[in-house]
């Protein structure tokens, strides 16, 4: 039987670039890191911890998944942002009810994507739901996850638009 291709949120030549960084090495991930409260999510340098968007992008965490390589950060965070629409459709449509038996296929996806992006709280929703898939819950029961999933995008797009902007 041949396999299906599957969306990713971090393709094939960002991983290569990942592992094939010479001389340096990334911040090793630990099963901790993905499963860090949502109150310990970094704000990103530390200022505004009351407000959720700068609390939905930690730069120097970005920074140091990608080996204190900026524009190897931005890439990364710039896939992930890339692949938010195509997840949000999926979530959408499951939130409509519509059967979506690949929906743990595409959180496990972007868990991955959110462990080198410098995203915690999304990382840490990602983790949660995948678990709970994992355990056999039933998704429709997961709503408020994934009403939450859904809102930690548009805080994410809103802080990296901020970040480009050099506004924070």
């Amino acid at each position: 039987m041949e396999s299906q291709s599957k969306p990713c949120a971090l393709p094939h030549h960002a991983t290569t670039l990942l592992k094939t960084t010479p001389n340096k090495r990334l911040a090793p991930l630990t099963a901790i890191d993905s499963m860090l409260p949502l109150q310990q999510a970094t704000p990103l340098r530390g200022e505004h911890p009351q407000n959720p968007v700068l609390q939905s992008l930690d730069w120097p965490l970005a920074l140091q998944r990608a080996a204190n390589q900026a524009p190897l950060a931005r890439e990364l965070l710039q896939l992930l942002l890339n692949f938010l629409p195509q997840v949000s459709q999926q979530v959408q449509r499951l939130l409509r009810g519509v059967e979506t038996p690949d929906i743990l296929d595409w959180v496990h996806k972007l868990h991955g994507g959110t462990l080198y992006s410098g995203v915690p709280r999304l990382s840490v929703l990602c983790y949660t739901l995948e678990s709970q898939l994992r355990q056999g819950s039933d998704p429709q029961a997961l709503i408020p996850e994934w009403l939450a999933l859904l809102d930690e995008f548009t805080a994410i797009e809103q802080a990296s638009a901020l970040l480009v902007t050099g506004l924070f």
